[in-house]
């Protein structure tokens, strides 16, 4: 199986597989949590190298070594930055991973890391266990015990 995504949306996806990492998940889960930040890693190490190679031709080297981008060239390189972030780029061999399979862990995974690897997540509505037109309000009403006068 393969899952395509921009780079920058694989960056923010790893940020939630990290943080996805350091969770207790089922052995297999677990395993393709694995692959994944490997793999992710792998594709955001190149994008790091591209994106150095870009300020250091737009940019200008200062006393301490920093590069920074003089504004005459500010927007070319922004551009060339916003077109590599654009990338499209495939993982392969990895299984996406369902919300079914998190339903362990679902209790300690903070919802923006679930935002964060939702391009990761495994959409197929037939293996949902709960269909579209029966999910649950996204506001849980709060139940408040109230005298009686």
């Amino acid at each position: 199986m393969e899952i395509k995504l921009t780079l920058r949306q694989a960056d923010v996806a790893l940020d939630g597989i990290n943080v996805l990492a350091k969770e207790k998940l089922p052995v297999l889960v677990a395993y393709e949590v694995s692959k994944l930040q490997r793999k992710l890693s792998t594709e955001l190490e190149l994008f790091s190298e591209m994106r150095d190679k870009v300020l250091i031709e737009h940019g200008k080297k200062g006393k301490n070594g920093n590069y920074t981008v003089p504004a005459a060239k500010l927007e070319k390189f922004n551009s060339d930055i916003t077109k590599l972030l654009n990338k499209e780029v495939v993982i392969d061999r990895v299984k996406s991973i369902s919300i079914d399979e998190l339903s362990e862990a679902a209790e300690n995974i903070p919802p923006e890391v679930l935002t964060k690897i939702a391009p990761l997540l495994d959409e197929d509505e037939d293996k949902s266990p709960v269909k579209p037109e029966k999910a649950a309000s996204p506001v849980t009403p709060i139940k408040r015990n109230r005298k009686k006068k």
